[in-house]
Formats: structure tokens, sequence, C-alpha cells
């Protein structure tokens, strides 16, 4: 009888042994995770770093390891060993729920966290500027600022660079629009050779010593470039108007944003800019008038 009892016993103490060790799932090594969410459930334990990009984290469980998320937001309702990181996005925080560093959030949104969580380490938020600009809305956002803040200095400068040198940027627009392949030619080849020079220019101490001016070189040029386009497409647009060359940058400039607004064409305007370049090239900078090829022998227009 004894003897029964010692194993019922047993076999219980061993049931209740392996219930205890199943409540939890421990997992070794990194997680990463692309435009899919992540969710550590209550029975896990994850040992390692959580990285997610366009996504959210969701911790319920227990984390060694930092949590990073970018774009995306991180919910912490268990417990991280570690950082919690979350880039145009934010670290929210349940009841009970821990963090054993820094609680750090840039550019996402702004939220308290419940009296009963703890964080150990310091609480960083860097230009909390609310919930919506988060995951792919503030990717969007984002690209659409960089592109109006870079529409509006270059515009600025177009404006200026017009102002200062009207008949150079009228001559290099001239050719822009006339013999268009040999422009783009000119500018494609011209552009190869200063990427050329820039490989070139890293192998030796004189050669580092020009980098800079190359890099200048390629702005200027790349900058009087995209002008001489805007203008060139104001002036398609206003051929049969006597529009000034302001005018037609103005016209062209709001036109070229557009364009440039839809991501897709992008590329055709970079390809364009070859066009401008190859006509600096092809004028001296403005210095040499373009003239049309004569109709015929006795008439050159």
């Amino acid at each position: 009888m004894k003897k029964k009892i010692a194993i019922s016993l047993l076999v219980i103490l061993l049931i209740t042994t392996s219930v205890v060790f199943a409540t939890e799932t421990i997992y070794e090594g990194s997680k990463l995770a692309l435009f899919k969410d992540i969710k550590i459930n209550g029975d896990t334990h994850i040992k390692g770093e959580i990285i997610s990009i366009f996504s959210d984290v969701e911790v319920n469980g227990t984390v060694d390891g930092d949590v990073i998320s970018i774009f995306g937001n991180t919910i912490v309702d268990g417990k991280v060993d570690g950082n919690t990181l979350s880039v145009f996005g934010s670290v929210d925080m349940g009841e009970n729920s821990i963090i054993t560093r820094d609680r750090i959030q840039i550019l996402g949104g702004v939220n308290e966290r419940p009296n009963s969580s703890i964080v150990s380490g310091e609480e960083v938020g860097i230009m909390l500027v609310g919930g919506f600009f988060t995951g792919i809305t503030g990717l969007i956002i984002i690209i659409l600022f960089l592109i109006i803040g870079k529409f509006v200095i270059s515009f600025i400068l177009s404006i200026l660079l017009v102002a200062l040198i009207p008949d150079r940027i009228n001559k290099i627009t001239d050719k822009a629009t006339n013999n268009i392949l040999r422009n783009f030619a000119i500018g494609l080849v011209t552009t190869v050779i200063i990427y050329l020079a820039f490989i070139l220019s890293t192998a030796t101490v004189v050669g580092i010593i020009l980098l800079p001016f190359l890099a200048i070189a390629k702005v200027i040029l790349g900058f009087i470039g995209n002008t001489t386009i805007k203008i060139a497409i104001g002036r398609r647009i206003g051929k049969n108007k006597s529009w000034t060359n302001m005018t037609e940058l103005i016209i062209g400039s709001f036109i070229y944003l557009i364009l440039d607004l839809t991501i897709v064409l992008k590329p055709i305007l970079y390809l364009a800019k070859f066009i401008g370049i190859g006509a600096i090239i092809d004028t001296r900078g403005g210095k040499k008038d373009y003239i049309k090829e004569p109709q015929n022998n006795n008439e050159i227009i």
C-alpha cells in the first residue's frame, strides 16, 4: 500500500514539474522583422535583441536584450532586461511592466507610463511630435519634408543665380533645349569623369586634398544643371509667350517639384540633369552663344 502511494506521489510530482517547466518557452538569439509585427507571448523568454523596422513590437513575456523599433511602436507589458529604443515611434508601458535600463523615444508619440511600471535607467524623449509621425506615415512625411525643404533652398538659390548672371543662364538654357542628345552625352561623360577623379584622388595625398574641390565642382554643376532644366521646362510651357527667365524658372520649378514628388519620375529628372550639365560644358559656362543649325545655305536662324 505504501509502495503504491509513493509511486502515485512520484507521478504527481513529475507531472507538476513538467507543467512548471512547460510554462515558459526559451529562445536563444536575436529577432529581426521588416514590415511584420513581433509579439512575445507571456510564456516566452527571448535571450537576444529584438529589432523591427516598419513594424511594432509587443512584449508580454521577457526579453534579455535591447528592443529596438524603427518606424514602429514598442509595447511593453512584460519585462525587458535591457534598453528600449523607438525611432519615429513610441515605447508604451503597461501596468507592472519593467524596463531594466533606458527607455528612449526619438521623433515619436507622446505618452505617459503607469505609476506601477518600472524604468531603472534614463527616460529620454527627443522631439516627440505625436503618434501620427510613426510607421509608414512617418516615412512619407519625412520624404515630403526632405523634398520640399530641398525644393525651397534650391528655388531661392536658383532665383539668385538667374538674378546675378541672367545672360549666361539664358545661353545655357538655349543650348539645353537644342541638341539634347549631344548635351546628354557630354553631361554623362563629365559626370563619369568626376566620379573617376574621386576614385583616383583617394590613392594619393595630393588627390585627397583635391577631393573637396571636386565635390564642390560636382555640386555646382548639378545645381546649375537642375536650374537649367527647370527654366527649360518653363520655357517649353510658355513657348508662345514672352516670359522672362525668372518667370520660366518659377513655372518650371513647380512643375519640377510635382514630378519630383511622384518619386517614380525621379530617375528621369536625374537623367535630365545630364542635359543641363552638358549645356554648361558646351557653352563654357554660358560664355559661348548657341547658334542653331542653318535651315538652308543662305539663312542662319
